[in-house]
């Protein structure tokens, strides 16, 4: 699981940076790239490499069509690490990508790219999907960062018969008050 999410993850990156040049990858491209990661990245028997390829080939066209092939973002960041001091506490993450409502606009979605079956929003909510977005939050709120994340959307590949779900939260202050008690203590 952790080799395939990696190689999706490898994919959406190659696919956010190919957006930013202004030539968006085609589902093929999409695809080879996941395969390239398989490759060149992890040390795979043949079976391994052909099963999770298929999976990919089988999950990845769905994903493609549903959210990448029309209506093209404007990708700001990829991958983009963050950090931030809370107190004299150092916090550090990656996220995953950063999208702007415009290129000249300051507000931002804020997603994270998750595999495996997709979570119902009150299986995130107290969870630690729900507390790695409001740790996003808290590194933007402590950054020197001059985005206003507007949402922050955790996006389900979907695998197998489970189709590509978005589910989008606002990050209440009483959520960062909660998250700065836990870090504190």
């Amino acid at each position: 699981a952790l080799v395939y999410g990696n190689a999706v993850h490898a994919a959406l990156r190659k696919w956010g940076l190919s957006v930013q040049d202004g030539l968006p990858l085609s589902l093929d491209q999409f695809i080879a790239e996941f395969d390239n990661y398989l490759v060149d990245r992890e040390i795979l028997t043949d079976a391994e490499r052909a099963n999770l390829l298929a999976q990919g080939k089988e999950d990845l066209p769905r994903y493609y069509d549903e959210r990448l092939k029309e209506g093209i973002p404007y990708v700001h960041k990829v991958e983009y690490p963050l950090s931030a001091n809370f107190d004299d506490i150092p916090l550090k993450g990656k996220i995953d990508r950063i999208d702007l409502e415009n290129p000249n606009s300051a507000n931002a979605t804020i997603i994270d790219f998750k595999t495996g079956a997709p979570k119902t929003e009150s299986e995130i909510r107290g969870g630690d999907y729900h507390r790695q977005l409001v740790f996003y939050s808290l590194l933007f709120e402590h950054s020197n960062s001059i985005l206003k994340p507007s949402a922050f959307v955790l996006d389900f590949v979907g695998e197998g018969s489970n189709y590509p779900v978005q589910r989008s939260f606002h990050i209440t202050e009483e959520d960062r008050a909660a998250l700065r008690k836990l870090i504190k203590f």
